[in-house]
């Protein structure tokens, strides 16, 4: 007996929350489209999963505003420019950057992703002074020399198997290049680059981790990589403190965080107590930041980059009139620097196109802290997950948006200039990425030097692997884009 009135009490309690979810939904949803029948307890989660792009998908076809539930979490979807715009530009009380279940956790609830307000202001007025035109000239150096390291590296792997895998080639080389623009020679020996990179990427993986959190987890082993890391981190910024007092010239990003610490402006990174109200060191906060930016320079500069393979052997002409232009600009393979890189008009057309077809983070969700209104006639429930669905705006007014075609980005056609408010691979408003330069500086510094130096093709270019995106969460080719790859033989005669 007892058995079965356990049974109807569960029965019971699983009806009562399916009707109260059915019609909490109901209620939130109001007048949106969407799914006509959601699964309790778990939504759509499976097909999120499984099937990102055809899920996102669909869920554009529902119109400019639609609702989906994800574990049973209420979702809004923005897919027109404008209200994408009016979501991300919104007061700091409105909404909140949200990322994964896992992320708070791993990056903290005081990490620059997720400030609001005058704290977050703050620290972003004192972050610019490492992103000025000299800084980016010193990180223009040391991204080229990763670069030409990790080619060399290929080129020689290429020998001993026929097919190589980018996308974690080059998620290596962006590991070596923000390590080395941002920490510069305070690593240590390349043991200790070892075991950083070891942590940094086990701490990556708990950002899609399930979010339990004790011994055993994948996400409890990637809290102690990022203390791990952080220790690193902060042995570093006091390495950089030190060399820095003695006025030398800066060598990596810490080095220009250092050099404005010493400043007595106001607003130099030197004032971290503006925005900090704990008794934990300077270091320590600049170690937290610094977590911020290699974080922020990872997933979406390797997706990127893998882009760029994928593109420019899909379209020879285009790479063909790279290698015109770098035939003009470079005619030697010269060094890089800034003003090389300014004079190099089409492979910045490049850059921008991809970023523009192909938006590493095709979303940019947001939480929302309170009922928001964002259209006349309808406001987002406080604690509702809005997601700005960038691809959807790279693809509006742009001229045949479904076209890869980087003249539009021309003088004569300023497509850049005209649809500039469709364009946000680099996120808008408060939370607008600082950072945009240098990545674009580090994708017009692989195209140069991969085109010169390197012939690719993708080995199954028709392939559904080749030509469906994966999501992980930024977007990749699903087959990781395959390719073969040899030494270029104009290379080769310039060497000799």
């Amino acid at each position: 007996m007892a058995v079965y009135f356990v049974l109807a009490f569960i029965i019971t309690a699983l009806v009562c929350y399916i009707t109260y979810e059915h019609v909490t939904h109901r209620r939130k949803r109001a007048w949106l489209n969407g799914p006509s029948w959601v699964p309790p307890f778990i939504g759509n989660i499976f097909e999120m999963v499984l099937t990102p792009h055809k899920h996102y998908s669909s869920q554009e076809k529902y119109g400019a505003l639609s609702w989906n539930s994800i574990m049973g979490k209420f979702f809004v979807f923005c897919t027109t420019t404008d209200i994408c715009r009016k979501v991300l530009s919104n007061p700091d009380t409105s909404f909140k950057v949200f990322f994964t279940l896992t992320a708070e956790r791993l990056l903290g609830g005081d990490n620059i992703v997720f400030m609001n307000g005058p704290a977050h202001k703050t620290l972003r007025k004192q972050i610019l002074p490492l992103f000025t035109r000299r800084a980016l000239g010193v990180y223009v150096k040391l991204q080229e020399q990763q670069i030409r390291n990790h080619m060399e590296k290929w080129l020689q792997q290429s020998e001993q198997q026929s097919e190589l895998e980018m996308r974690p080639l080059i998620r290596d080389l962006n590991i070596d290049t923000s390590f080395s623009a941002f920490i510069g020679p305070y690593i240590g020996t390349d043991e200790k680059r070892t075991e950083l990179s070891y942590h940094y990427m086990m701490m990556n993986e708990g950002f899609l981790a399930f979010p339990l959190y004790f011994p055993g987890t994948t996400l409890w082993s990637a809290v102690q990589s990022r203390k791990k890391v952080t220790e690193h981190l902060i042995l570093a910024s006091k390495l950089a403190r030190q060399r820095m007092a003695a006025d030398v010239e800066p060598v990596c990003l810490l080095d220009f965080w250092m050099e404005s610490v010493k400043s007595d402006d106001p607003n130099s990174l030197g004032k971290l107590n503006d925005v900090v109200t704990d008794n934990k060191s300077a270091d320590y906060h600049v170690a937290k930041h610094l977590l911020d930016f290699l974080f922020a320079s990872q997933d979406a500069s390797t997706a990127s980059l893998v882009w760029v393979c994928h593109f420019l052997d899909e379209y020879p002409d285009v790479l063909d009139k790279v290698r015109k232009e770098q035939e003009k600009v470079r005619p030697n393979d010269e060094t890089l620097t800034s003003e090389l890189l300014e004079k190099m008009p089409y492979a910045y057309q490049v850059v921008k196109e991809i970023l523009r077809f192909r938006p590493p983070a095709t979303m940019i969700p947001q939480i929302a802290l309170k009922d928001c209104k964002i259209l006349d006639n309808y406001t987002v429930p406080k604690g509702s997950i809005v997601l700005p669905y960038v691809w959807s705006a790279h693809f509006e007014g742009f001229t045949n948006p479904d076209k890869f075609d980087p003249d539009r980005f021309s003088l004569e056609r300023h497509e850049d200039i005209i649809y500039a408010k469709n364009f946000m691979a680099f996120g808008f408003g408060a939370h607008a990425c600082l950072g945009q330069r240098y990545a674009m500086n580090h994708m017009t510094a692989f195209i140069a030097i991969m085109s010169t130096n390197v012939e690719w093709h993708r080995t199954r270019p028709g392939s559904p692997e080749s030509q469906d995106i994966a999501y992980f969460p930024t977007i990749y080719p699903a087959d990781g884009c395959v390719i073969t790859m040899k030494r270029r033989q104009a290379a080769c005669t310039k060497d000799q």
